[in-house]
């Protein structure tokens, strides 16, 4: 099962993730570590948030798929960096220079921490 399959093209068709979860009897954990998989594989799985929001596929309309892959890597950028602010202070107590935090599996590998 795909959930790109379940998905439909353009943020005004988007599916919470309560829906997805009901149509493939996932649950919410799953759902997201296989929207993660699909995603890692080259799927462009967008996701606007509030209470309107969720999954979706980009828009068929050009101009409109390039505004909702702009909403979501403005949102998604800036998660990444609070959750990079927040790595700082356990980077300097670790000894990792601040400026070299590099987000790679294989440097996951080597501290034992998860990707």
């Amino acid at each position: 099962m795909k959930i790109t399959t379940f998905l439909h093209a353009g943020a005004e068709n988007a599916l919470s993730a309560r829906d997805l979860c009901q149509m493939t009897g996932l649950t919410p954990r799953t759902l997201r570590k296989w929207i993660a998989v699909e995603r890692a594989a080259g799927a462009e799985i967008l996701y606007q948030p509030g209470g309107h929001g969720g999954y979706f596929l980009p828009s068929a309309d050009p101009d409109q798929a390039q505004r909702e892959r702009a909403a979501f890597y403005n949102v998604q950028r800036a998660r990444a960096l609070c959750t990079f602010q927040t790595l700082r202070p356990v980077a300097r107590a670790l000894g990792v220079p601040v400026g070299q935090l590099v987000m790679q599996e294989e440097d996951a590998g080597q501290s034992g921490g998860n990707p």
